[in-house]
């Protein structure tokens, strides 16, 4: 009963001061950007049966002191579960951020007059869901994911442009397959 109590009152500091599970992001940068995923949403996708869907929402700082244009790049973005599942097949693009089609920086400098513009200290979110071919019955709740995908990049006030490649582990997993 004491230790019951202890880890209560412990809890109820901890919650008072912020610090949870739930709030903990898996996070990284490069100097201008931060890009960070709370969590992935594991969930079944009511309009492909034999498929299961993680939702993702990637937060992106702008922390340089200028503004750039930013795209989630071809490839899609890849999440990999604890215990081996990829999600890897994109079916929309994503919301909240520009997408590039193409996999290349010079073929997305090409369409970079319509990403979207990202200003010091501003922050966008990109939402998109990625689907595996795998029945959700057949799926196990993890705990964790990695997240990785490409982001272009250009400076506005100097022109250049990069590829940035995100990849963040220990992403929490919610599990939604109920």
């Amino acid at each position: 009963m004491f230790k019951i109590a202890v880890m209560t009152i412990v809890m109820g500091f901890m919650t008072a001061l912020g610090v949870s599970a739930q709030t903990a992001a898996a996070a990284g940068g490069n100097g201008v950007l931060e890009w960070q995923v709370r969590a992935l949403d594991l969930h079944r996708d009511p309009n492909m049966s034999t498929w299961t869907a993680v939702s993702v929402r990637i937060e992106i700082k702008n922390t340089g002191k200028t503004p750039v244009a930013i795209a989630i790049m071809n490839p899609a973005p890849t999440v990999r579960m604890e215990g081996g599942l990829t999600f890897d097949r994109r079916q929309y693009p994503p919301s909240g951020v520009a997408y590039c089609n193409t996999n290349t920086v010079e073929g997305c400098d090409r369409q970079s007059r319509e990403f979207t513009t990202v200003r010091p200290s501003q922050t966008v979110t990109a939402s998109m869901t990625v689907y595996a071919e795998r029945d959700s019955r057949d799926v196990t709740a993890p705990a964790w994911a990695e997240f990785s995908g490409e982001l272009y990049m250009k400076d506005l006030d100097n022109g250049r442009s990069t590829r940035e490649s995100i990849t963040l582990n220990d992403v929490k997993v919610l599990n939604n397959l109920r």
